[in-house]
């Protein structure tokens, strides 16, 4: 993330003040988690603190704190695998998710989409812990590790998922989940293996991720040529070489 400007800086002071009653630990009152939610509304401080406050009531109901400690069913980790490993090239974690292979209709067909919800905090909170865990070893004089850099890969991903409107909900949900409390995490994204109706993912995604969001995102086919050099601009050629391989 940016280092902190003068005009947010003026404001820090002021937005930490207004929500000092609801910030519980010290990473909560570092001025790297409240940029987040000041820059996710436009230094709109009213809109920022309505947002945070919203999401931390979220945390506390759904005990997204202690979501880490949950011993899931392996039925989760077997069929929606997701990885933080390797790192882009100025330090932020890369997450590889084989999101094409995960089939949401599953979910649906056994019931499981409460629980659904609990792995997919999980799946977050795990990006935040691969954060705290490399800032534990940054240099002092760097910047604070608060962002992560995306490798999602669709292949396998079918038209028959896209038209079952309830496992297209478990998909928006990942997106509505990061948006509303997990604002400004993503540095980049890659979307690759993207399949010929993406467009219609992409529709969908549109009313619920935000601009700033958006912009971040890549959209790439199966041609790795093509689409490699760009990567290779956030990712070295090594590291990329480590993300791929976990996702196959």
């Amino acid at each position: 993330m940016a280092a902190v400007t003068n005009e947010e800086a003026k404001v820090l002071n002021e937005f930490r003040k207004r929500v000092s009653d609801v910030l519980k630990n010290k990473e909560q009152n570092e001025d790297i988690f409240l940029i987040r939610w000041m820059r996710a509304r436009d230094l709109n401080l009213d809109k920022a603190e309505d947002m945070l406050r919203n999401s931390l009531i979220w945390r506390e109901e759904n005990n997204v704190d202690k979501v880490l400690e949950v011993k899931f069913d392996p039925f989760y980790l077997l069929e929606f695998p997701c990885n933080v490993l390797s790192q882009d090239k100025i330090g932020n974690p890369v997450f590889a998710i084989p999101i094409g292979k995960w089939d949401f209709r599953k979910i649906v067909s056994q019931g499981k989409t409460e629980e659904f919800k609990l792995y997919v905090s999980y799946m977050f909170e795990t990006i935040m812990q691969g954060m705290r865990e490399r800032n534990l070893k940054r240099n002092p004089d760097q910047l604070p590790i608060s962002q992560v850099t995306v490798v999602a890969d669709w292949a396998g991903y079918s038209y028959m998922q896209l038209v079952n409107i309830k496992a297209v909900q478990q998909l928006l949900h990942m997106a509505s989940v990061y948006e509303a409390h997990y604002p400004e995490v993503l540095h980049k994204c890659f979307f690759i293996n993207c399949p010929s109706f993406f467009n219609i993912v992409l529709a969908m995604l549109k009313p619920i991720l935000a601009p700033k969001t958006l912009g971040k995102i890549t959209c790439h086919g199966s041609n790795m040529s093509e689409w490699e050099a760009t990567v290779h601009e956030v990712i070295e050629p090594d590291q990329l070489h480590l993300v791929l391989r976990s996702l196959k």
